[in-house]
Formats: structure tokens, C-alpha cells, sequence
């Protein structure tokens, strides 16, 4: 193999790890997003949980 073309593969399969690295951060961010929608809607179920809870007390109260 040539210089040149060791130079051709090498830029190449550079830009190919940039290419993955910024796809890495672009799943990271998403999982980011995901994990705080999930802990959001956990809340809200607690909360609707609770609240359930507090009209059945006064139901059978």
C-alpha cells in the first residue's frame, strides 16, 4: 500500500470515529432526555397514587 493511500484510509476511517463519536453523544443525550421523562412520569404516577389514596380515606371515612 501506498503512502497516499495508507493517508486515503487513514483520513477516511478518521472521519469515521468522528462520525461514530458523534453519534455516541447524540444516543447519550437521548437516554439523558428518556431517564428524565421516565423519572417525571414516575412522580406523577406516585402523586396520583397518593392522591387516590387520600379519596379512598375520605370515601370511607
Amino acid at each position: 500500500m501506498t503512502a497516499t493511500s495508507q493517508n486515503i484510509v487513514k483520513e477516511t476511517l478518521t472521519r469515521a470515529v468522528e462520525s461514530l463519536d458523534r453519534e455516541v453523544e447524540r444516543h447519550e443525550n437521548h437516554a439523558n432526555y428518556l431517564r428524565e421523562e421516565l423519572d417525571k412520569a414516575e412522580t406523577a404516577a406516585k402523586q396520583a397514587r397518593d392522591d387516590a389514596a387520600e379519596i379512598r380515606k375520605t370515601l370511607d371515612a
